[in-house]
């Protein structure tokens, strides 16, 4: 069953947020719409796309690719639970939602899932202490609370160290992270955008027979074309597109230059070979289509 819950501002500016795309954004709100009490869902991207984009033409591949970003981002966590299953949950989540008695429909994520999310995250998260925050009320709460979207004070998007606590001296002197490559993109005028020499390096040995700039002009104009299919991940995208293209650059097994010939076409051939071999013993070659004696 669905949930209201409240977005506070500082959701918009948090780091974390704005390292993912505005779809993949929107997702993690519904994300929260759609959890149980423990911020699980189902780890199916067919189901989501059910729940928060119904009207909206995304596949599920990129649906999966919106998630992706989510998980990158350590805003989602994905576990098995104890019936087999995946699940993807909200880190962080019982450190900044305040639900009253609350009742899980899916399996509660273990620990280790969402210190691991931490450990990649290592940046803005949901603090237990924070000052202001989002806060959502569970399916049991009082009677005639839901929809009014009611905030309480004590919660916010704020820095924290790896742990979810404010950061400590030895992280502040710590020595800063490695600068994160930018992800490949695709700018208004349609021209890729970080795109590295390996990655070149890498697709030209994968895929031989492309003519790799070409490719790379084609796929910006079926985007321009098709706006409404705009990736989030554009390195998947292209990769894909690669892949294709050199499928289709290889002779099928019914090619002319593969098949066997048919009855009529050995016929032909054999009645070709007979009269060069005649004209050969007879000095006569064809040229132009008349015989000509050869001196």
């Amino acid at each position: 069953m669905s949930r209201i819950r409240t977005v506070k501002p500082e959701f918009w500016t948090s780091e974390q947020i704005v390292e993912c795309s505005p779809t993949a954004r929107l997702l993690f709100i519904g994300f929260w719409n759609f959890a149980d009490d423990n911020g699980v869902l189902p780890a199916s991207a067919k189901q989501i796309k059910m729940l928060i984009y119904p009207g909206d033409d995304f596949t599920a591949a990129d649906i999966q690719g919106f998630v992706d970003e989510l998980l990158q981002q350590g805003l989602l966590a994905e576990f098995i639970g104890e019936d087999g299953r995946a699940y993807w949950f909200v880190t962080g989540w019982k450190k900044h939602q305040k639900i009253d008695k609350p009742s899980n429909k899916y399996p509660e994520p273990p620990l280790e899932a969402e210190h691991s999310a931490n450990a990649r995250r290592g940046v803005v998260e949901h603090s237990a202490n924070a000052r202001r925050g989002v806060v959502e009320e569970s399916a049991t709460e009082r009677k005639g609370e839901e929809g009014r979207g009611r905030e309480r004070k004590g919660e916010e998007w704020e820095w924290s160290g790896k742990d979810g606590s404010a950061p400590s001296a030895a992280d502040a002197a710590s020595p800063p992270a490695p600068a994160k490559v930018p992800s490949i993109a695709l700018s208004d005028d349609f021209t890729w955008e970080h795109i590295t020499p390996r990655q070149r390096e890498v697709w030209q040995t994968a895929y031989p027979s492309v003519n790799l700039d070409h490719e790379l002009s084609k796929a910006a104009a079926w985007v321009m074309a098709n706006p409404k299919h705009r990736k989030s991940n554009w390195a998947r995208f292209i990769d894909g597109w690669l892949k294709r293209t050199q499928d289709q650059a290889r002779p099928s097994a019914s090619s002319p230059v593969n098949r066997p010939m048919t009855k009529h076409e050995r016929l032909v051939e054999s009645s070709r070979q007979a009269v060069e071999t005649w004209l050969a013993s007879k000095n006569v070659a064809v040229i132009e289509g008349e015989c000509h004696e050869v001196h």
